[in-house]
């Protein structure tokens, strides 16, 4: 079995999209987070903003400690339909 350094992006990217889903975000939080926040920048090249690094990180450490959950896309997008639906009413 090769060791993890000799993985490449390719497959180490099909290797972790077998993890269950709040793995895998909390993954994405943490690679995001090692991220230099002078590099992180918008489609336009702006960059972010210090009050969305802030709320990114109260985010990320409300998921860490618990405090809130994720959930999957798929079930966000049905809340914010039946939402919706009421409004439509």
């Amino acid at each position: 079995m090769r060791s993890i350094t000799q993985l490449t992006i390719d497959e180490l990217t099909e290797e972790l999209l077998t993890l269950p889903d709040s793995d895998r975000a909390m993954l994405a939080d943490r690679l995001w987070a090692s991220l230099d926040a002078e590099d992180l920048e918008d489609a336009d090249n702006t960059p972010l903003s210090p009050a969305w690094s802030v709320e990114i990180k109260r985010r990320m450490a409300a998921i860490e400690n618990g405090t809130e959950q994720l959930i999957p896309g798929e079930e966000a997008l049905a809340q914010a339909r039946l939402v919706l639906e009421r409004f439509k009413k």
